[in-house]
């Protein structure tokens, strides 16, 4: 979709649709979400002393994926992997232990893109399932309505309907 948005403005227009929550409950789930994925960031990142525990944000892309939009999920991921590399490049968190600043860089970028695209491909998956549901939705309409309409106008025949082949 950012592609397709050719001005600033659709853009902008774009992720301010995607970021805000379109009920209270939606909110407290963004909140949530946030504050988890701010909250594991910190515990996993904060110390150069700490255990190897980065996939556990992983489980913040998951949820992100499985519920909000692709937009929200790069904008998560991105905001993620921002903070990591930059904990990582300043010499904390797990992957600080790497001797070269090259090297730490590469594997922080590495994590990134796995989290990313891991909660990408689950938003992709979501919204693919949502749109095949309202097309199926709008098929069974449509059949209906011709179901209807088939039966109203033979009830209503004078003369008699012989089927020979399908």
């Amino acid at each position: 979709p950012l592609a397709a948005a050719r001005a600033r403005r659709a853009t902008l227009s774009l992720i301010g649709t995607a970021i805000t929550p379109a009920s209270a409950r939606r909110a407290v789930e963004v909140g949530a979400l946030v504050g988890a994925t701010a909250a594991l960031t910190l515990l996993i990142f904060a110390d150069a002393s700490t255990e190897p525990l980065a996939f556990l944000l992983l489980s913040t892309s998951v949820w992100a994926g499985l519920r909000f939009d692709p937009v929200a999920v790069t904008l998560h991921g991105v905001m993620m992997g921002a903070c990591g590399v930059a904990f990582t490049l300043a010499g904390e968190g797990p992957f600080a232990a790497a001797a070269s600043v090259h090297y730490r860089a590469l594997i922080a970028q590495c994590f990134v893109a796995m989290t990313v695209l891991t909660g990408l491909a689950l938003a992709f998956s979501r919204a693919e399932r949502d749109t095949a549901n309202r097309e199926l939705a709008e098929s069974r309409r449509a059949a209906d309505e011709r179901a209807q309409l088939l039966g109203a106008v033979l009830e209503t025949m004078q003369e008699g309907v012989v089927v020979v082949a399908e």
